[in-house]
């Protein structure tokens, strides 16, 4: 790579560093047929590109590199895992059979070698990729959270278990490992350090003044349910590929509610300790509507009526849930539901 070229990735940096990832973008596409000079080169732009989005392009530098460098096995085997991504499977296993052949001694190498073995459900392979990357960085939290999950996957649950408290840990206060860790506890049953975790990131957020970790945390708590339930569902599946679900399994699924604790208590303390900002708040507005909690709904509403008055929508609903409240009624199911098509007609209206 010219020094023009290194220049401009060191400008990319930079220029993610500071969050304009639009700009970043632009800079980018403005030299696609970047060749980078070695391995370390091809991290750092590698890198860049996943952290603005643009996996196609990622992929077309990795292929042009490869073309120049085709012992480079780094290269190879994160193209490996791009293709079984998009479904190329031939494609994904071919460039893990030649990547295989001569690895390095990277943790990303054996993690990534890992990712690509668990999506062809060779479970022993991945595994044992794993521990190999655990035993470059013992202390590697993403590292040993694919590695539970592998455990589970084979049904070495007892041995998933002594890893838990140990990823709790290295977690610390970071939100975005928490959130992590409680989401692969709970898709693969291992409730009571679930739990441990979500008390945790209901903490940092009760402290937290800064808007990112609540967002993070309703994103979260939003989608985890749907997440877990299509997990648990692809587990089934996976074991039955040639059956119809019986009813009972389906309903086995359908009833994963790990959502209601995590309901009442992330309402609770947003009620109480969520910063005043206008956007989030109207999130966890639109939060407990969905879920059906009118105290939280009525709470929420006061607070973005003080915030912006012009929310019609909003001081609307305030005003029905304090006329029933005074007659003593609770919302019913036809309000809920008329409520929530009213929401969904408004939001589909803006899509269009």
């Amino acid at each position: 790579m010219s020094a023009d070229q290194s220049g401009h990735i060191q400008i990319i940096e930079a220029t993610i560093k500071r969050g304009d990832l639009d700009q970043a973008r632009l800079l980018v596409k403005a030299k696609e047929d970047f060749l980078p000079a070695n391995d370390r080169e091809w991290v750092r732009l590698h890198k860049c590109l996943e952290k603005i989005g643009l996996p196609t392009q990622d992929e077309l530098m990795t292929l042009r590199y490869l073309k120049v460098k085709p012992e480079a096995s780094l290269p190879r085997i994160n193209l490996a895992l791009s293709h079984a991504n998009r479904g190329r499977n031939s494609d994904a296993e071919e460039q893990l059979r030649i990547a295989i052949k001569t690895p390095v001694h990277v943790v990303d190498f054996w993690r990534i070698a890992g990712q690509v073995y668990a999506h062809f459900d060779r479970d022993d392979d991945a595994i044992d990729a794993y521990r190999k990357a655990l035993d470059i960085a013992p202390d590697n939290f993403w590292v040993r959270i694919d590695y539970i999950g592998a455990l589970c996957k084979a049904g070495l649950s007892t041995q998933a278990k002594s890893e838990c408290p140990q990823v709790i840990e290295d977690a610390g206060e970071n939100i975005i490992k928490c959130l992590r860790y409680v989401w692969i506890f709970e898709r693969w049953g291992l409730i009571g350090f679930s739990r441990i975790g979500f008390e945790r990131m209901l903490g940092i957020i009760s402290e937290c003044g800064e808007i990112q970790p609540w967002a993070d945390a309703l994103r979260w708590i939003k989608l985890a349910p749907k997440q877990i339930r299509t997990a648990k569902m692809d587990d089934i599946v996976r074991d039955r590929p040639k059956k119809k679900l019986s009813p009972e399994e389906l309903a086995k699924v359908m009833e994963l509610d790990v959502s209601q604790m995590w309901t009442e208590r992330f309402l609770n303390i947003a009620i109480t300790h969520l910063p005043e900002d206008r956007d989030l708040l109207f999130a966890v507005f639109q939060y407990a509507l969905d879920v059906g909690n009118a105290d939280a709904l009525l709470i929420l509403g006061k607070k973005l009526a003080k915030i912006d008055a012009h929310l019609a929508q909003v001081n609307s609903i305030v005003v029905e849930l304090e006329e029933m409240a005074v007659k003593g009624m609770l919302p019913s199911k036809l309000w809920w539901d008329g409520l929530r098509n009213l929401q969904n007609a408004r939001h589909s209206k803006r899509l269009s």
